[in-house]
């Protein structure tokens, strides 16, 4: 099969579309409240550091990507176990963007219509995209993404006429939260970008990889920390803790002279769309992962099969939106550790550790 290349603008168009995925309609960090900006802020800040670790390990196998990294670095046997931890989290995490697409269609427009519906019809779509490869995605991604930030420019400055400033307030920090909204922000969504160390061997030279990963964190970052701080300003701390999707709800209350209004059709857009490529990448890395431990010369082959079986997972996990909140704010943040930093720290500690194989490796 021909060697599938994307380029630096194709990439970081994607990292994109995949962090802003469900938080941009779901939020992130708000757990510290009216200190979200702060917490988001000091979460960008750790992922940088975090995705430093991603880059270094893409930057030792140029043209590998991190299934195939693994069965060089520790072998055949213990290689693919750890190729094991790594597709099952590509495959939980998309059975959980998938839940959200269920969970927000029902709940904001098709609610006599089963879940499974709208999910299957997003499966078919991802199917399609994984079936004519990353290029096709990137592509779409890179369409999608300026749309997608004209619309995000809009409705933030439509905003502004509704925002209460007395929603705002830099005293009386309460640093507990502030770090707790830090840490659950950086596992959803940044820390969730390892999955580009499963998919990133299209990226062809080291300047590339970093560029993509350093841009992509800062550009999307800054998006839902302005996102963040316009549905604080909207709603208040308690109402935008307690709502499952304070994006939709904050762009609801926006009434400009009687013209601009029900403006919330914008972020269903957007969700369906950040949502759509995130899907699709957690799909994309799955499946590749399942032909790394199968030893399938064509990760396109296993397509169908990881598309039902992502379904089942989006189902088998959680049994209602409320439990899907409970699980991202009280277990996904120690859950998702292991898969975004223990394991790539491992890792690279034994790439360093076997520092004169791995670069009689790249002579070679």
């Amino acid at each position: 099969m021909q060697k599938e290349i994307i380029s630096t603008k194709e990439g970081l168009s994607l990292i994109i579309m995949f962090i802003f995925g469900s938080a941009l309609v779901l939020g992130t960090g708000s757990i510290a409240k009216k200190d979200v900006g702060l917490a988001i802020v000091i979460a960008i800040l750790l992922a940088i550091l975090l995705v430093s670790i991603y880059i270094r390990i893409l930057q030792c196998f140029i043209g590998k990507d991190i299934f195939q990294i693994n069965l060089i670095v520790f072998g055949n046997i213990m290689g693919k176990v750890i190729n094991i931890f790594h597709t099952w989290f590509a495959l939980h995490l998309g059975g959980l963007v998938l839940r959200n697409f269920g969970e927000f269609i029902s709940i904001i427009g098709l609610s006599e219509t089963p879940q499974i519906v709208s999910v299957s019809i997003i499966s078919i779509l991802c199917y399609w995209g994984i079936k004519n490869g990353i290029e096709c995605i990137g592509k779409i991604s890179v369409f999608f993404l300026f749309i997608i930030m004209i619309m995000l420019a809009l409705n933030l400055l439509l905003s502004i006429i509704s925002f209460d400033k007395t929603n705002f307030s830099i005293y009386n920090i309460n640093y507990a939260l502030v770090l707790k909204g830090a840490f659950s922000s950086l596992s959803f969504p940044f820390g969730e970008s390892v999955v580009f160390l499963m998919i990133f061997s299209c990226l062809k030279d080291k300047a590339s990889i970093k560029k993509t990963y350093i841009y992509g964190i800062l550009i999307s970052g800054l998006v839902i920390l302005l996102v963040s701080l316009r549905n604080l300003l909207v709603l208040s701390e308690n109402i935008m803790v307690r709502m499952y999707f304070p994006t939709y709800i904050a762009i609801s209350r926006v009434e400009v002279a009687d013209i601009f209004q029900r403006l919330e059709i914008v972020v269903a857009v957007a969700f369906l769309l950040t949502g759509f490529i995130k899907t699709c990448i957690c799909f994309l890395a799955a499946t590749k992962g399942f032909a790394s431990i199968f030893n399938i010369d064509s990760y396109r082959k296993l397509a169908m099969p990881v598309s039902l079986l992502m379904i089942n997972i989006c189902f088998w996990s959680y049994e209602s939106i409320m439990e899907t909140n409970t699980w991202l704010v009280s277990t996904w943040p120690y859950y998702a550790l292991f898969f975004q930093a223990v394991i790539p720290i491992i890792t690279l500690i034994t790439i360093k550790l076997r520092k004169k194989f791995v670069k009689a490796y790249i002579s070679s």
